[in-house]
């Protein structure tokens, strides 16, 4: 979006103000290192937004805790921030925190659980290994199916997702 270099101009003032004033650490503080981080993901600037997003998940895990929701958007950004810069296996690494800390808190019919799994099909397929991302992909299908229905967008992806793993695993007739 055209505001990126406006979001991450000010939440840099912002962090550098918080930092220098040693103003106490709420969910405010940490939303804005949150919307920096995003801003610099928004711009291709990965490095930036996953050390930001790196430091915000310390900071975090004093104010909320692992097993809160927030830690785990966290952690999910960082996932994102290790797949764009091409490291996949730390991506996933990431990514299995998540859906460990989503099932605990959210349980496994809930739609960002759902999400979770498609994440990490996403990275076994980037690894390589597409029946592993079919079998994730398959998980999350069966929850949004479930939750979100039919018209859903999400369940559109799903289903474009179990396609392009069978094209991947050369199953046409499956994929079509």
């Amino acid at each position: 979006s055209g505001n990126n270099p406006i979001i991450v101009e000010k939440g840099e003032q912002l962090i550098i103000l918080i930092e220098k004033n040693n103003l106490k650490i709420d969910s405010t503080i940490i939303r804005i290192r949150l919307w920096t981080a995003l801003g610099y993901s928004n711009m291709g600037n990965y490095i930036r937004s996953r050390d930001l997003n790196l430091q915000t998940i310390e900071i975090s895990e004093k104010v909320f805790g692992k097993g809160h929701p927030d830690y785990a958007l966290i952690l999910n950004n960082i996932a994102g921030n290790y797949m764009e810069l091409g490291d996949f296996k730390k991506g996933l690494e990431y990514n299995l925190l998540v859906l460990e800390i989503r099932e605990k808190v959210l349980g496994k019919e809930h739609p960002d659980y759902a999400t979770s799994l498609n994440n990490i099909a996403l990275n076994y397929s980037d690894l390589g290994n597409y029946n592993k991302a079919l079998e994730y992909n398959l998980l999350a299908f069966k929850i949004r199916d479930k939750l979100l229905g039919k018209e859903h967008p999400d369940y559109t992806m799903s289903l474009n997702n179990i396609a392009g793993n069978h094209l991947l695993l050369g199953d046409l007739d499956k994929a079509l």
